[in-house]
């Protein structure tokens, strides 16, 4: 009797460690889930303002932050360039751009940064 008890607390300790090691091992994805997730939403902003030929800075700051409600970035048109949630902390950026020409032949330069 006095085996099988130690057999099942040995069988308990093994699902622990191996349910640790899981959790341990599925951080890193949970980061590369969470950047696929910013960068899918930075590309969402980029094809809507493409499609509704957003030049306005105001009005692509309204976007960002219906995506990102308290996320530090930033966001460049043409020239002008918008600190967005700014809280001065260092973090990595992940950011995209893009350029095109609207149907008044301008051409506009759009790049989207988000802190993480």
């Amino acid at each position: 009797m006095n085996k099988g008890i130690m057999f099942t607390i040995d069988a308990i300790i093994a699902l622990l460690f191996v349910g640790i090691m899981g959790f341990i091992l599925q951080v890193p994805n949970i980061e590369s889930a969470e950047k696929i997730l910013i960068n899918n939403r930075i590309s969402d902003l980029l094809i809507t303002s493409q499609k509704l030929e957003i030049d306005s800075i105001e009005q692509l700051e309204e976007n960002y932050k219906l995506l990102f409600p308290t996320t530090e970035g930033y966001i460049i048109i043409n020239s002008k360039k918008k600190e967005i949630n700014k809280k001065n902390n260092k973090y990595r950026i992940i950011s995209q751009n893009i350029k095109y020409i609207n149907s008044s032949n301008k051409e506009i330069y759009i790049e989207i940064g988000v802190k993480y």
